[in-house]
């Protein structure tokens, strides 16, 4: 698969709303009860797999601004790191936006080796775990 079909292959096989131009695909992914989630997917690279050149992709969805407050940003980005080691796909990071940072789940995937059933999958997962936290510490469906 190449980064130029990823938004309208995951449209076509999920429903969700894709947008994309050539640096970025923006899906909209539905969750239960009336949430949505936004996931971003941008290719960040190449990786020699066998010898032969393969484009990396990185999708990551936010799920809330990092507090201001260093105690609660302290206390947050340690459960995060712990919750890291149990996590099945993708890991929590941070995501730059101009001035602000974002709490986010990444994850990455080689475009040689990935069919869309998969990166759907991984989508929904990470969507429904950015969407737990936005949830539990905003209170509100922010994304």
């Amino acid at each position: 698969m190449q980064f130029a079909e990823i938004a309208e292959r995951l449209a076509v096989y999920s429903g969700w709303t894709v947008q994309a131009n050539e640096k970025m695909v923006e899906v909209s992914v539905v969750l239960p009860n009336d949430r949505r989630q936004k996931v971003y997917i941008r290719p960040i690279g190449t990786l020699a797999v066998q010898g032969v050149a393969s484009e990396m992709i990185e999708y990551y969805s936010a799920a809330v601004e990092i507090p201001k407050d260093q105690a609660l940003s302290s206390l947050l980005a340690y459960s995060l790191l712990k919750t890291n080691a149990q996590m099945l796909i993708g890991a929590w990071g941070i995501d730059q936006r101009g001035e602000s940072e974002f709490i986010a789940v990444f994850d990455t995937a080689l475009l040689v080796t990935l069919d869309i059933e998969e990166l759907a999958a991984a989508i929904s997962v990470i969507a429904a775990e950015a969407d737990r936290l936005e949830e539990l510490w905003a209170g509100e469906d922010i994304w």
